[in-house]
């Protein structure tokens, strides 16, 4: 059968905080859900979609991830770092038939905000 079409990456958790207040391992926990967390779910699928020669991967980030802001120091770089990943990606598999899309919304209202570690 076939694998998979489309990848929506869009799990994530934030942190308010500022870089000084917060502990290593709360910016890598952070590191872990947002940026590793996507990128090896990428890497599982993308062979799949190289073979079939098309797909689609998003990754939902945030407006953080092209400019960061005071207390969100560790969410900022996580999504920074996706926006690396993703160009990347993309400039790596275009021709190869497979998208990739980056969302950068900016403030949504749910709960992410409130759970903030």
């Amino acid at each position: 059968g076939r694998g998979v079409d489309i990848l929506v990456n869009n799990g994530g958790v934030s942190s308010r905080a500022l870089a000084e207040e917060m502990s290593w391992q709360v910016d890598q926990s952070i590191m872990a859900v947002n940026y590793i967390g996507p990128t090896a779910l990428t890497k599982a699928v993308l062979p799949g979609m190289l073979k079939e020669g098309s797909g689609r991967i998003v990754g939902v980030s945030s407006v953080q991830g092209m400019i960061g802001l005071p207390g969100r120091t560790a969410y900022s770089a996580s999504k920074h770092a996706m926006h690396g990943f993703y160009d990347g990606l993309r400039a790596e598999v275009a021709s190869r038939g497979v998208g990739v899309t980056l969302v950068c919304p900016g403030y949504v209202r749910t709960d992410l905000s409130l759970n903030a570690v």
